[in-house]
């Protein structure tokens, strides 16, 4: 394992000078949860990148005095210089409620940290 050891760490370095020197970052989700109206909320996710693959899982469950919803909405996209917004959802969601989504997703086949929004209204 030690004899791995300087090997590893010269891959990094590369990867790391090869990110800086172009300047691209991996890319991260934008998960948004805003209230639209006294009734109404928007779920949107975007992705940017450089080229990577990107395979995503979003679960969405609200909460109201009527009950309990869950819908879950996946797929797989090319993260490009421009943002590519695969979900841009209008939810309508009675007082008093909870939203929240829970997003799982992969770049290039590695499993990334979870994202987690929660809005609330009384």
């Amino acid at each position: 394992m030690q004899s791995l050891l300087p090997e590893v760490k010269t891959m990094l370095a590369i990867l790391l000078s090869t990110a800086l020197l172009t300047g691209s970052e991996p890319p991260s989700p934008q998960l948004y949860i805003q209230r639209l109206g006294p009734n109404q909320a928007q779920v949107s996710l975007c992705f940017e990148g450089t080229g990577q693959q990107v395979r995503f899982d979003l679960e969405l469950q609200s909460y109201s005095p009527a009950g309990q919803s869950r819908t879950r909405q996946s797929g797989q996209l090319t993260a490009l210089t421009e943002p590519t917004c695969p979900v841009n959802n209008q939810i309508v969601a009675p007082t008093p409620s909870k939203i929240e989504t829970s997003l799982q997703w992969w770049l290039d086949e590695v499993e990334q940290t979870p994202e987690v929004r929660i809005i609330e209204w009384k």
